[in-house]
């Protein structure tokens, strides 16, 4: 049997889990005062600067406040967010956090010559073999989200099986079956026709709306290498984003 090394997140991560769990269920009529750095570090048994990471990775996505002077406060905006445009999730979890009844659907898991765009995107050889897979979310009977996603074959040292695609995220099969953990991505935003998206899928279902918000862009491993290229369509009617944003003052 193959060994692979333990594929696991790096503790500011964790700690910053930890620290959504604890926001998430916060009594913010009693206060909105996190304990301080040295406390949380003590709690969870990390180091101070391990917990002053994951603090700024908050802040940056506008769930947490510094005050100079006063301490960490948590954004009471932010706890109304279902669905946080600064952090990327899997995509079966929006619907539920959007209050729908969820259902996945895979629709086609193909093996192909990578064209031009994601022979590029991917950092590939063109002609490289690639598997495309596509999903489409529903969110109450109503189809909320498509997706599709583009992965180099040779990254997997035996063939992923039609079942591992339809049990599992595209994350989780290239890390359980190639050894490799997405840790971030970059993506683009746009807004294309609904129509498009049929002509540009195999999904018989067609969106309720008139145009959907298109997310495309790249998923990087820990070496900082593109694992995943992906073009994501959403029906903002069930799927709404929220970010909160920091004004520089000039």
């Amino acid at each position: 049997m193959e060994m692979r090394p333990f594929l696991r997140k790096n503790l500011s991560d964790t700690v910053k889990a930890e620290l959504y769990d604890y926001i998430d269920n916060l009594d913010l009529e009693k206060g909105t005062k996190l304990p301080p750095e040295n406390t949380i570090a003590q709690n969870y048994g990390v180091s101070r600067v391990t917990v002053r990471r994951a603090l700024d990775e908050l802040e940056q996505e506008g769930v947490i406040i510094r005050i100079h002077g006063r301490g960490t406060f948590v954004n009471p905006q932010a706890k109304q967010f279902k669905i946080n445009l600064g952090v990327s999730q899997e995509l079966g979890r929006l619907v539920d956090q959007s209050g729908y009844e969820m259902r996945i659907c895979l629709k086609a898991v193909n093996t192909a010559s990578a064209d031009i765009i994601v022979s590029k995107a991917l950092c590939i050889p063109a002609e490289s073999r690639v598997i495309c897979v596509e999903r489409a979310y529903y969110a109450d009977g109503h189809l909320a989200i498509v997706c599709q996603d583009y992965v180099a074959e040779d990254i997997f040292s035996e063939p992923a099986e039609q079942k591992d695609w339809e049990e599992s995220s595209t994350y989780d099969v290239v890390r359980t079956k190639a050894g490799k953990l997405a840790v971030r991505d970059w993506i683009q935003l746009k807004t294309v026709l609904a129509g498009e998206v049929k002509t540009l899928s195999g999904i018989e279902t067609e969106f309720e709306c008139g145009s959907v918000l298109e997310f495309y862009g790249l998923v990087y491993g820990q070496d900082n290498q593109p694992l995943i290229y992906g073009r994501t369509y959403y029906n903002t009617s069930y799927i709404r984003y929220n970010l909160v944003r920091n004004i520089i003052a000039y």
